[in-house]
């Protein structure tokens, strides 16, 4: 019993040394959440004038060639750590099943950016656009009455990867992008 003594407090250091870094690495963690502003969803058709230049109409789901949607995203980080994106993806769906992933072309403050820094209780706010032509395998989404409330709808949802790979997802309906204004 004697020999233990010296070390007990030797050993209580080192416990709380080891409990401050798992307090740290459990409360320091980013956590990232996102939140609309504003957007627009239009389906254009295009056309050829007298001189053969190509003039993009808008027109209805049914009669569009490919669609082009716009969207303000809000993206924060509300806990205590930092962390950076990597890249956002969108997934269109139909019927709750992936139809074609778009590439999102990203803009910040006017600016094409591919990636950026998220510090600490931080929000940034981005410009996502990206467009989907009609084919074959697209056919669904350019059905107007998917866009509605109902169980087999049409959904986007836009994936954010930050720099551990690690992604939030955030589901857009397009009814709301309709009815959100600028």
């Amino acid at each position: 019993m004697e020999l233990i003594i010296p070390f007990v407090s030797i050993i209580g250091v080192i416990c709380g040394f080891l409990l401050s870094t798992i307090k740290e690495w459990i409360q320091n963690k980013p956590k990232i959440g996102m939140n609309m502003k504003s957007g627009k969803l239009n389906y254009y058709n295009d056309t050829r004038d007298e001189l053969g230049q190509e003039i993009s109409n808008l027109t209805d789901a049914s009669n569009g060639k490919y669609y082009k949607v716009h969207i303000k995203l809000d993206v924060f980080n509300y806990g205590n750590g930092n962390t950076a994106i990597k890249y956002i993806d969108v997934e269109n769906i139909v019927n709750k099943k992936s139809v074609i992933f778009s590439e999102v072309q990203l803009k910040k403050s006017g600016k094409q950016i591919t990636s950026f820094n998220l510090p600490a209780s931080s929000i940034e706010t981005l410009d996502l656009e990206w467009r989907v032509d009609k084919d074959d395998n697209t056919e669904a989404l350019f059905d107007y009455n998917k866009i509605s409330l109902e169980k087999d709808r049409m959904q986007f949802k836009i994936i954010v990867w930050n720099i551990k790979d690690k992604k939030y997802k955030y589901l857009v309906e397009p009814l709301s992008i309709i009815t959100a204004y600028d």
